[in-house]
């Protein structure tokens, strides 16, 4: 039987169009049923707005599983992803739910099915991305991400939690940087104090280091416990690398949070004169940044010699396309001098970009920025090149 569909014709901006409105539940529940899910979703993309909470009142009164998880692919075609995550969740299909209500931007609802649902790291990104820094630290801990655990623990001002991971993860000045900030009437600062002696020492004998048999800081567990009191004269530190990020123009923008959640996810690394950082024709894996020395990008002409774009010194960064994109790298990056540089993994950086849009519109747009000055700076070279 073929229903007729009546239509009102609705003004908006660009002159108007017309809409679904009448008899449209029964055709549409006829559509999804014989499985024309594709139909179903043009349908219901004409529809007035009412319609999709008559769909759902349809399902909430009785549906199938079969027929909750077909009005979910329905409601998702159409890019409604508030309402299919509501029939997947019907569904008890609990990862997609998730999924969906991340797409609708409902961040609790997906944090809370993605723990539901076993996905420790996803229910963490999420829970880190609406700010619940407590809890995204338990889950990160749980999941054995300690780094991300004691940046998430430092948000919450878990100072004593953060700074032990610091110290689990080699990072001793940030935890020194931390520990420090725990006040004398808050609990755990006895604790806090010991590990700050600890430190200390640990720093004396990286200062000495023939006289140091053994590891004077062995990693310390995620827990308050009772431990001797102490009463350590104050540690002052500047971490001078992080110093070194706040003033580079990649980070003007940011804020001092942000920065911090930057400095956790990079790793330090060296190269020696003639080593490389970037291969042409791999596929690009991080972005380095550089503290020290000089580097030189460089390409190949027709005829199989060296093409020299530009050299780069403490401040520059490269790499960045290979956060960008899975394409394969077009120049080599190789280490002119003894390089120290920062290193910003793909996967790290993403997660950032997970947890802090923020973050992601500043790098890009200050990455599209220096992409453009660069391939400026290259045409014009290769227009200078004899022939």
């Amino acid at each position: 039987m073929v229903r007729e569909i009546e239509f009102e014709f609705r003004e908006d901006d660009s002159g108007g169009k017309f809409m679904a409105c009448g008899n449209v539940l029964s055709t549409l529940r006829d559509t999804i049923n014989r499985g024309d899910i594709d139909a179903a979703a043009r349908l219901y993309a004409s529809c007035t707005e009412g319609v999709g909470d008559e769909i759902l009142a349809d399902v909430r009164a009785g549906a199938s599983s079969q027929a909750l998880k077909a009005t979910a692919a329905m409601f998702e075609q159409a890019r409604d992803f508030m309402r299919a995550a509501q029939c997947a969740e019907l569904a008890q299909l609990l990862e997609d739910a998730a999924r969906l209500y991340e797409a609708a931007y409902d961040f609790d609802k997906a944090a809370a099915l993605w723990l539901q649902s076993g996905k420790v790291l996803q229910a963490a990104a999420l829970f880190e991305k609406t700010k619940n820094f407590a809890k995204a630290g338990e889950l990160y801990f749980k999941a054995l991400e300690f780094v991300r655990a004691a940046s998430c623990f430092e948000q919450a001002r878990s100072y004593l939690n953060a700074g032990k991971l610091y110290i689990k993860t080699g990072r001793y000045e940030r935890a020194v940087e931390v520990l420090q900030r725990l006040e004398a009437q808050a609990p755990g600062y006895a604790d806090a104090r010991q590990l700050l002696a600890r430190l200390s020492a640990h720093r004396a004998a990286q200062a000495q280091p023939a006289a140091a048999s053994t590891p004077v800081l062995a990693p310390a567990p995620l827990d308050l416990g009772a431990s001797k009191r102490t009463s350590p004269e104050q540690i002052i530190a500047i971490d001078p690398e992080f110093e070194f990020l706040k003033q580079l123009p990649l980070f003007a923008e940011l804020s001092l949070e942000e920065l911090r959640a930057i400095h956790t996810q990079t790793e330090r690394v060296r190269f020696k004169a003639g080593e490389t950082l970037i291969r042409r024709g791999t596929p690009g894996t991080a972005l380095f940044i550089i503290t020290r020395g000089k580097v030189k990008v460089a390409t190949r002409d027709a005829q199989d010699k060296e093409l020299i774009l530009v050299e780069l010194e403490s401040g520059a960064y490269v790499g960045e396309m290979s956060l960008i994109d899975a394409a394969l790298t077009s120049a080599d990056v190789v280490a002119v001098e003894e390089v120290g540089a920062f290193r910003l993994s793909q996967e790290h950086f993403r997660e950032l970009l997970l947890t802090n849009e923020r973050i992601a519109l500043r790098f890009y747009r200050t990455f599209v920025g220096d992409l453009v000055r660069r391939l400026r700076d290259t045409n014009r070279k290769l227009q200078q090149k004899p022939a």
